[in-house]
């Protein structure tokens, strides 16, 4: 899976970090983390950090060197683009996608196909396609209907997103009564109900960047850090979260009770790592907390070397 998650910077590094520009001008800064993450062994494979400019799609090639045979990769509609998910079926792996609204889309032999209609007259939909050009890439589309609720949201949420910049079509507003993926995954291994269920798995890590931000304070920047030390910050935090991240549900449902039908949260093991690192770190590291407490305490917590008693040695007297 790779997604990315942005942290807000002060305005002193606006230039150095940029975000977009608005109406209003020019938005403080903004660093991005595009993450990298191999799901079925719960571990990070890639960080990196750019400003908010370099965007989901301009990322979208930096997967490439990391897939190997028979991959599946997760990624969200901001990473859609037709020439790297064609470099990712030349190295032999899969991809899943949702369609983006303005690609073309052709049949088999290269004629155009009215999507739209062909959606109204079928409704669900699993064929073979090809998108950007007519003799481009060929995948399997697989569309099925949502709940006329779930497409009204949608719709809301598309103009509440442009606001009152422009007026969206017709046909993309239609367009929203279906979810549409694009696959090179064959019918024989996989049914459209099975798409939709493992698309559904890139939320793990929306939940992920949810509990950096909520428990590893991903986001608490000082106000005098220059770029250089806001970049070491920010690894240094990721390195942490990678050394605990062993620390999974994944990892410890496999050490639940077979009896035991309740999982871990994502979150509340994040909060718990939070909260318990000391005791972990002297767990992992064999340390006996009391033994060198007392240590610590004969050496560091006695009074100075003086002739007069201490209230403690006067009450011991008394006694």
């Amino acid at each position: 899976m790779q997604d990315s998650a942005i942290v807000k910077v002060r305005q002193k590094l606006a230039s150095t970090l940029p975000r977009g520009s608005n109406q209003h001008g020019e938005t403080p800064g903004v660093l991005r983390i595009q993450a990298l993450v191999d799901l079925l062994s719960q571990t990070w494979i890639d960080f990196a950090l750019s400003s908010y400019r370099r965007n989901d799609q301009a990322a979208s090639p930096d997967i490439l060197p990391h897939l190997r045979q028979n991959d599946l990769v997760l990624r969200d509609l901001g990473y859609f683009a037709v020439a790297i998910l064609e470099q990712i079926a030349l190295r032999g792996a899969f991809f899943f996608t949702r369609f983006y609204f303005r690609t073309a889309v052709f049949d088999q032999r290269g004629c155009p196909l009215d999507l739209l209609n062909l959606l109204r007259k079928h409704r669900c939909l699993d064929r073979q396609v090809r998108i950007g050009k007519k003799d481009a890439l060929l995948v399997r589309m697989v569309a099925m209907p949502v709940p006329e609720p779930l497409a009204a949201e949608r719709r809301r949420k598309a103009r509440a997103h442009l606001g009152n910049r422009c007026q969206l079509s017709k046909e993309y507003l239609a367009m929203q009564g279906w979810t549409i993926y694009l696959t090179n995954v064959p019918a024989t291994l996989l049914t459209p109900q099975q798409i939709c269920s493992l698309y559904a798995q890139r939320w793990h890590i929306e939940i992920i960047f949810k509990a950096w931000k909520s428990h590893f304070q991903l986001e608490t920047i000082s106000s005098s850090m220059s770029a250089q030390q806001l970049q070491a910050i920010i690894y240094s935090k990721l390195l942490f979260i990678t050394i605990t991240y062993p620390l999974s549900p994944l990892a410890l449902a496999s050490q639940m009770p077979a009896q035991q039908n309740r999982g871990y949260s994502r979150l509340l093991v994040s909060l718990l790592v939070n909260q318990c690192l000391l005791a972990i770190v002297l767990q992992y590291l064999q340390i006996n907390l009391a033994q060198d407490f007392a240590v610590q305490l004969h050496y560091h917590a006695r009074h100075g070397r003086r002739r007069r008693q201490d209230l403690l040695a006067k009450l011991f007297t008394l006694a």
